[in-house]
């Protein structure tokens, strides 16, 4: 089944394009040999989110609005991490999901390695759970804060100084001032309307910098969401404002 369905993968992300609507997520998931890019993603009974959009290669994304990840989707994060041998990953979001013969599955998750000296990163992680139930991990790839896979291959954020990953919480933008900041900077950005998933992490420049991950709407007729990775600039006064805008390229990710 898994030689399968990474066959399958392979044929499928030959067909992509290379910019896509709503980026992100590495290594190569586990697919089946049939991909549908138009079926509805099946939800939990208790479900009462909006229709997902649609992403190169069939993968869908949720919008800002809705619950960062369902008891379905919870339940096969946890089935596929399981037995993970050397980090211990934490759900934080689901990023997308692509309906095959079963389902593929990308999430956002925090990881700690299983060490003398725990060291945490982000990871994007990819399941697959097959039409019987049964679930597998298919990839964990760690988000480097300083060089993340973006859509926009020119632009560039890196500053002298090192990110830092921002600590672990439940909240969406932590620390609380990194969240008032962000909403008072987005009320002024003009061609995006962004919606944060979850701060990466923090620089310290002359002030700080924090990368946000986001999902957002180009203002365009008909625009698809997407999702981004948004560099936040509050200078010493505690002037807040939103330096770059990037794609954040999931399927970059799951390419490997």
């Amino acid at each position: 089944m898994l030689a399968m369905k990474k066959r399958a993968f392979t044929a499928v992300m030959g067909t992509l394009l290379v910019t896509i609507a709503l980026a992100g997520c590495g290594g190569a998931p586990a697919a089946s040999s049939q991909v549908d890019s138009g079926s509805s993603i099946s939800q939990s009974s208790s479900s009462t989110e909006a229709p997902p959009e649609q992403l190169a290669g069939g993968w869908r994304t949720y919008d800002g609005a809705t619950p960062a990840y369902t008891d379905e989707e919870k339940a096969v994060f946890d089935k596929a991490t399981e037995g993970a041998t050397g980090v211990g990953y934490e759900l934080v979001r689901t990023l997308g999901t692509q309906v095959v013969s079963g389902t593929n599955y990308a999430f956002l998750a925090r990881g700690t390695t299983v060490t003398a000296e725990p060291v945490t990163a982000w990871y994007v992680i990819v399941a697959y759970r097959d039409l019987s139930g049964n679930v597998s991990l298919s990839s964990a790839q760690p988000i480097d804060l300083a060089n993340p896979k973006t859509t926009d291959k020119t632009a560039s954020t890196n500053v002298v100084g090192a990110w830092e990953l921002c600590p672990p919480s439940n909240a969406v933008l932590e620390p609380k001032e990194v969240g008032d900041a962000f909403s008072k900077a987005s009320q002024g950005y003009a061609g995006v309307a962004l919606s944060p998933i979850a701060t990466l992490g923090s620089q310290v420049v002359s002030g700080a910098n924090y990368l946000v991950l986001c999902e957002g709407t180009p203002a365009a007729q008909d625009a698809k969401e997407q999702l981004y990775l948004v560099t936040l600039y509050v200078d010493p006064q505690g002037t807040a404002t939103i330096s770059d805008v990037r794609g954040f390229d999931l399927l970059g990710y799951l390419a490997g």
